[in-house]
């Protein structure tokens, strides 16, 4: 990217990326599940029981769903936008991932539960800081 850049486009790529974010991770990996628990059911092991993955399956379907989402996301932006800047993009977007995050931490907290905290640590934080530090860094998606 060049040193012009659009705040019109640096607003549309924000507003891109969070909703686009939010859409996948609520809308569309629930859709996602359930195609891959039906394939599970024709195509997989019957041993492992399609309905009741265990807990690092779980773990990662997480990992997979937020990674994909977030790398969607600034895909998207990056289609759309051509001249946005990148690093103000990636920081709101961190700090909104962060601001949501932080709400089932603290509801895991209060609740009482020790692993919700540690779950939306490792899945909800680590893969969107992951994306948006390459963005930060210039890196194109």
């Amino acid at each position: 990217m060049d040193n012009k850049f659009s705040w019109m486009q640096t607003i549309g790529a924000i507003f891109v990326v969070i909703l686009s974010f939010f859409i996948l991770i609520y809308f569309v990996a629930p859709i996602f599940d359930a195609v891959m628990t039906v394939y599970w059911k024709f195509f997989g092991d019957p041993r492992f029981p399609a309905d009741d993955p265990g807990f690092v399956t779980l773990l990662f379907r997480g990992l997979l769903t937020s990674g994909a989402s977030t790398y969607i996301a600034f895909k998207l932006a990056f289609k759309f936008f051509e001249n946005f800047h990148e690093k103000t993009v990636a920081l709101i977007f961190a700090v909104t991932v962060l601001l949501w995050a932080s709400v089932f931490i603290y509801a895991g907290v209060k609740v009482g539960d020790a692993i919700m905290p540690v779950v939306i640590l490792i899945v909800g934080i680590i893969p969107p800081m992951y994306f948006a530090r390459e963005v930060w860094n210039g890196e194109q998606i």
